[in-house]
């Protein structure tokens, strides 16, 4: 049994660094995860009070109003790439007194990032094109120096062995909604994905 984390809406937005290459997601997308409670009603009211403090944050720097999921538009000039937005949170949870019981979840939804042609990642976290191992090494920086709970959708939808090696090689959540997308046949390639990397 496990009690349900509730989560604060922070930050949303494709144009801090020039939108996606598919389709405009409004992703990455940020939220705080109260996720070590004794109650809902704990983790709730700690979930209030960090969302004051980010509203404080964010009106310091200029940003706002926010948009009806709750969550803040940040436009280009504001950070130089995503890891300001990590360390900004960070500074929110610490503010607040919930260090090691609130933590950073983002949707990337990287796949409309990708570029089939180059293979590259373009105009996620910053303007700057990433290989798939030059976008993995952030996801281990990002884990390792912020309090990062849970990653969704890291990679390219079709690229099980990074999705499998980046959860073989972290002890956070790896969420992959684009990877399986509630489908049967993709539901049961994933786990010979993830025998694979651990064999090697």
């Amino acid at each position: 049994m496990y009690l349900p984390v509730p989560g604060i809406s922070a930050v949303n937005g494709h144009r801090r660094w020039g939108g996606g290459i598919t389709t405009p997601s409004g992703k990455p997308s940020y939220s705080f995860m109260c996720h070590d409670f004794n109650s809902f009603a704990e983790a709730s009211y700690a979930a209030w009070e960090v969302q004051n403090v980010w509203d404080e944050m964010m009106e310091s720097i200029g940003v706002g109003p926010k948009d009806w999921y709750s969550m803040y538009t940040i436009p280009r000039g504001i950070y130089k790439s995503d890891e300001g937005i990590w360390e900004q949170m960070t500074k929110a949870i610490q503010k607040a007194g919930y260090e090691n019981r609130v933590g950073i979840q983002v949707d990337v939804a990287s796949d409309t990032y990708y570029d089939k042609k180059s293979e590259k990642y373009c105009g996620l976290f910053s303007d700057q094109p990433k290989t798939r191992d030059e976008l993995f090494e952030i996801y281990l920086h990002a884990i390792k120096t912020y309090p990062f709970i849970i990653i969704e959708d890291p990679f390219f939808e079709d690229d099980y062995e990074s999705h499998a090696m980046l959860t073989s090689q972290v002890d956070i959540q790896i969420v992959g909604d684009d990877l399986f997308t509630t489908n049967v046949e993709r539901l049961k390639k994933g786990p010979h994905s993830f025998q694979h990397t651990a064999e090697q």
